[in-house]
């Protein structure tokens, strides 16, 4: 009998155990569970490489990132279909006085600055354009001297369309606007169309690592842009990491990781590692401005030096 209630004790010791176990790992914490996060697709490159380490780092951590365009991760957050949004704004104020009245007042954290890049076909000699005109072409039809007479764009719900249209003051793209479904048709619409525009966000072809990335680059011309006239002028300036910094490249993006939970949850962790050291080195690596940098000290010495082979 004594033996028997032994057996049946360690059965409900190893039972409870495991049960314990079991509920320590779907659970939430910073380090661990589970989690649907949705990400605007322009940025799918870069998030995914953030998620990859982050589980690495962290085993018992899962972050399921969904893509879709910013119109809708937006529409999913307001709507509380959707907790933990990354996109490549903030919350306007009219998204942020509706959340305000249902009592709900979400975390953003800004991570890394991206931009919009516009590229053409590479059989167009000239690689500059003035911000007022780049304006104009959102706006009207093209000259018939124009070496842009169609503008190509990635799906009509996308942040970049919105950003056009609030830059241009209009409330739909003219004719000489196409979408396509994806960046890479975009690029390789460009790359075989000569007297064509592509606007894409700079995280597609910023990677210098990146073999697609830097072959997509290769193949097609990157337009240089000026500042508006009102403003401290550069020259013409690319979105390179360097112009980033302070937006003095005219069409910066920042990227943003938006939370409604208040909890201090996995999300919350996941939007640590992406500020952390080693989040933000994956930023800098990728060609964006991290928002925040590790400082670099170096030392100039007056001594003397060999070289060892």
């Amino acid at each position: 009998m004594k033996k028997c209630f032994q057996v049946v004790s360690f059965i409900f010791i190893i039972y409870a155990f495991s049960q314990c176990k079991k509920n320590k790992i779907t659970g939430s914490s910073p380090t661990l569970g589970q989690i649907t996060i949705l990400c605007d697709n322009n940025l799918e490159d870069i998030i995914k490489q953030e998620e990859n380490i982050f589980e690495r780092q962290y085993p018992y951590a899962h972050v399921d990132l969904n893509f879709n365009h910013e119109f809708n991760i937006f529409k999913s957050f307001i709507t509380d279909s959707i907790e933990v949004i990354i996109a490549s704004r903030f919350l306007n104020e009219k998204e942020l006085s509706y959340l305000d009245q249902q009592g709900i007042h979400p975390k953003q954290y800004h991570f890394a600055t991206s931009a919009i890049a516009f590229i053409t076909n590479l059989q167009n000699v000239d690689s500059t354009l003035n911000f007022e005109e780049a304006v104009k072409l959102f706006s009207s039809k093209p000259q018939s001297d124009s070496p842009y007479q169609s503008i190509i764009i990635e799906d009509a719900n996308s942040g970049i369309v919105l950003e056009i249209l609030n830059r241009s003051g209009i409330n739909s793209l003219p004719s000489h606007f196409f979408t396509l479904p994806s960046k890479n048709e975009v690029i390789s619409y460009v790359k075989s169309h000569p007297n064509t525009m592509g606007i894409i966000d700079w995280s597609a072809i910023s990677d210098s690592d990146n073999p697609i990335a830097q072959k997509n680059l290769n193949d097609i011309r990157l337009l240089h842009l000026s500042r508006p006239k009102d403003s401290i002028q550069f020259g013409y300036i690319a979105p390179y990491q360097y112009n980033l910094q302070d937006h003095k490249y005219p069409f910066t993006r920042d990227l943003v990781f938006i939370s409604r939970t208040g909890k201090s949850d996995l999300g919350l962790g996941f939007a640590s590692f992406i500020t952390s050291d080693i989040g933000q080195k994956i930023i800098l690596k990728a060609g964006l401005l991290p928002k925040f940098q590790t400082e670099r000290l170096i030392e100039f010495k007056q001594e003397s030096y060999k070289v060892v082979k």
